[in-house]
């Protein structure tokens, strides 16, 4: 320990004297660290970080097999018939995802929500923070309410158990306060809301939970003492191989299996997070090479340091355990300040995150600490080792007489810290290359036609289900009469209202089945279930969806009148191919409908989904609950808000607003998904090269250090200044040129594991590949150009004295 402190001191003694090597060997490994860091605690937070329950590991995950495609969902009957025969578990529950709205006073809130099985926390093993998770037989609706939301919306009240709250427009009693840091079984969303099935049934959803064929439930459980997870899957097989015998309609063809729920959870995103920590760890290489150049270089001014350290009698591994001593504490800073910038990005992390229910528990924890300190150690080994080894090979006889004056580059045409340059160049031309073609994949998405003008000014506000206890004609008279004021504000241009937006992800899927005369479905059956959207008069004319062909809604088609509907292009195409069907009548759930007219496809989930047969039904003649009313203005939308706000709150003030966004918002949240990966991949390319370009000018400035005489002597015969520029350019050049045909190569190989992320683009896209080796060589050349000015500026007589 003593001889361990006493290199600490002398390394901290060097680094005072050396202060311009340190400030620029910790910034790059901050960077590099900082970077690592951040990433980790993002993929710790999404995969790797165990639930905050009683041995997580012990969870295992259910999935159903239905028809060759596997899934994770069960009804409700299937969990009940589980629960019963599976006696290889000591407990299975069951949950499943659903919204539900709080209303505090005279405001509203959107929360997610879980619906369980009444065993569900005592199967987790999760105590509550305040009151009981255990829910009674009584029929009086109850909930588990989240910490974060009793804080935020009822201040942390100690008496919140047994008071009633409204939810769902029902009253429950509140029986307990889940611990702080539970929020449920989703990595991306915070559950607020635990509700039982038996509360839930008591909402009206009992049907739900009789079907055997509604699966909205995802099973969870542990298995008993000593039980195998083999045993349970086949006893998991000869269960489902029974419900199908007892129940061929629903469960025909459906098999069971359960995995290890941590393991299951990794696996589906295994793939991305190896790429991205990949990624990330391409920039701390890149930042190590950046540091070993500096340590290189450094070690060129201390060889004779080293050869008289080795005639006193200092051993060859005692010099080299001083050189790593000193590269650990430069480690250790650059970890310092690499966790200082980790915790500023973490904190800036949720402002990325998309506006809803979505969150992701990310934070700088010991978990986080363990992985810096091991980041610190592995960049110790790759920067500090190879410069170490290097100045310990001095030969002291030469250098002691002043007959050597640089270390021996041996046959290699390339020296090490040209080696170091070539990688991260190398390196930097693959991340460019992956941010490249992230980025030409996101553009494309963005060029993609929604099938309505995304351009306009239009602002969305969802009013949400059961607002009304009226009939279906209060409900259109309302959505009406909300049009009606819209309308009347200064800057508003026109307004509507539908059951959904497009692409607003929640509703997209819900169908109707539509019986087509002379079309068999590809089920065997008579009907299609064709996804569906109702919307008031004039909706379409608001968004910018044209009407392709026959007529739009309008006032007169309510209750009482012939009952319409609109197609989209590509159901008119697929099942009436050669005719008009404007005019045909299908049969539409219970009601035979007329076709009015045609409307442009319109994405309906994702901008990347094909079309498909879509519908439309007026408002007035399938008024639902859940409302999105659509006010299109000429000003900018979120000036209006509290305009709006205002004539909802005039027309009735029982009306839930759960939010108000624009048109923007909707079509930033569309492209989340494919923007993220294009942000983060582009920040560490970007960073990776500038940190090749910051290596590149010190191996280029070093150079023209160490040839000051022969340019000076070049100059004296001649030389013009153009030709030093010239040589020092082509030295340089020379290492970019090499770096970016690796980097080509290697890119080739790198980007063809994206082809799953891309779309619009292969991965082996030449405009990507062009424009990144366009990147290098002119940032390179801007590295290379700067020594090489300055080496055209030696004054000839300076550099013929220079030693």
């Amino acid at each position: 320990m003593g001889a361990l402190f006493q290199d600490l001191r002398y390394a901290v003694r060097r680094m005072i004297r050396t202060p311009g090597l340190v400030a620029a060997a910790v910034l790059s490994l901050a960077l590099g660290i900082g970077a690592n860091s951040t990433v980790f605690s993002i993929v710790d937070g999404m995969v790797l970080r165990p639930w905050p329950i009683p041995d997580p590991d012990g969870l295992m995950k259910l999935f159903s097999r239905t028809q060759g495609d596997r899934g994770n969902e069960f009804s409700f009957p299937e969990y009940l018939d589980l629960r019963q025969q599976a006696a290889s578990f000591s407990g299975l529950a069951a949950y499943s995802r659903h919204g539900a709205i709080l209303r505090v006073a005279d405001e509203s809130e959107l929360l997610f929500a879980n619906v369980i099985s009444e065993n569900y926390f005592s199967v987790l093993g999760v105590r509550p923070e305040l009151g009981r998770t255990v829910f009674s037989d009584s029929s009086e609706p109850a909930v588990v309410i989240s910490y974060s939301l009793w804080q935020r919306r009822f201040g942390g009240d100690p008496a919140i158990v047994g008071k009633k709250i409204q939810l769902t427009y029902t009253d429950m009693a509140v029986v307990g306060v889940a611990p702080r840091d539970f929020r449920g079984l989703e990595k991306f969303l915070s559950c607020e809301v635990w509700i039982p099935t038996m509360t839930w049934a008591a909402l009206g959803a009992d049907q739900g939970l009789r079907r055997r064929d509604f699966r909205e439930y995802e099973l969870i459980g542990r298995l008993k003492p000593g039980a195998r997870l083999e045993l349970a899957q086949a006893e998991l097989h000869t269960i489902a191989s029974r419900l199908a015998q007892a129940y061929p309609a629903s469960n025909l063809r459906t098999s069971y299996t359960a995995f290890n729920e941590a393991k299951a959870r990794i696996g589906n995103l295994a793939v991305f997070v190896v790429l991205l920590m990949c990624t990330v760890g391409i920039v701390l290489v890149i930042c190590c090479a950046n540091v070993a150049g500096l340590l290189i270089a450094q070690a060129e001014t201390r060889r004779q340091e080293m050869a008289i350290r080795l005639s006193l009698g200092a051993g060859r591994l005692r010099v080299f355990r001083q050189l790593l001593t000193e590269s650990l504490v430069l480690a250790l800073l650059g970890a310092a300040l690499g966790l200082l910038l980790t915790a500023w990005l973490v904190r800036l992390f949720p402002a990325l995150l998309p506006p809803g229910p979505f969150s992701l528990d990310i934070r700088v924890d010991s978990r986080v600490l363990g992985f810096t300190l091991l980041a610190s150690l592995l960049a110790t080994l790759v920067f500090g080792l190879i410069p170490a080894r290097q100045a310990t090979k001095t030969d002291v006889s030469p250098v002691l007489k002043g007959v050597e004056t640089q270390l021996r580059q041996g046959r290699w045409p390339f020296s090490l810290r040209d080696v170091l340059v070539v990688g991260q160049v190398t390196l930097s031309f693959v991340l460019l290359a992956t941010a490249a073609l992230l980025l030409r994949s996101f553009l494309f998405t963005l060029s993609i036609d929604p099938g309505f003008d995304p351009g306009r000014n239009l602002l969305l506000v969802r009013i949400g289900p059961g607002f009304l206890a009226g009939g279906p004609e209060k409900r259109v008279a309302v959505q009406e009469e909300l049009v009606e004021r819209f309308q009347s504000l200064p800057g508003v241009k026109r307004a509507s209202y539908a059951r959904r937006f497009h692409l607003s992800g929640s509703g997209g899927g819900a169908t109707l089945k539509v019986l087509i005369p002379g079309q068999i479905a590809p089920t065997g059956q008579e009907t299609w279930d064709i996804k569906y959207n109702t919307i008031g008069p004039g909706y379409l004319q608001t968004v910018g969806t044209p009407l392709l062909r026959g007529r739009d809604f309008t006032r007169g088609d309510h209750l009482n009148s012939q009952k319409v509907m609109l197609i989209s292009e590509t159901m008119a195409r697929q099942f009436w191919p050669n005719e008009d069907p404007v005019g045909k009548s299908l049969r539409v759930g219970t009601a035979d409908r007329e076709i009015a007219g045609i409307v442009k496809d319109s994405k309906i989930n994702g901008l990347r989904e094909s079309p498909e047969p879509y519908i439309y039904l007026p408002y007035a003649q399938a008024p639902g609950g859940e409302t999105t009313l659509v006010v299109e203005t000429s000003v900018d939308p979120r000036s209006l808000v509290a305009a709006v706000r205002q004539e909802i709150r005039r027309t009735d003030a029982n009306l839930p607003i759960l939010d108000a966004f624009t048109l923007k918002d909707q079509m930033s949240n569309a492209v989340y998904e494919q923007k993220m990966p294009a942000t983060l991949a582009g920040s560490l390319g970007l960073l990776g090269m500038f940190l090749a370009a910051v290596g590149l000018y010190g191996v280029v400035s070093y150079a023209v250090n160490r040839r000051t005489h022969e340019i000076g002597i070049r100059m004296s015969l001649g030389a013009q200044r153009s030709d030093i520029v010239k040589m020092v350019l082509l030295q340089g050049m020379r290492l970019v040129g090499t770096g970016t045909a690796l980097g080509i190569l290697a890119a080739f190989w790198v980007t063809q594991s994206l082809a799953r992320y891309v779309y619009g683009v292969s991965p082996h896209d030449l405009v990507s590949l062009a424009g990144s080796a366009l990147v290098v060589v002119v940032v390179t050349l801007v590295a290379c150009y700067l020594p090489a000015r300055r080496a055209a500026r030696v004054d000839p007589m300076v550099a013929l004295r220079f030693e």
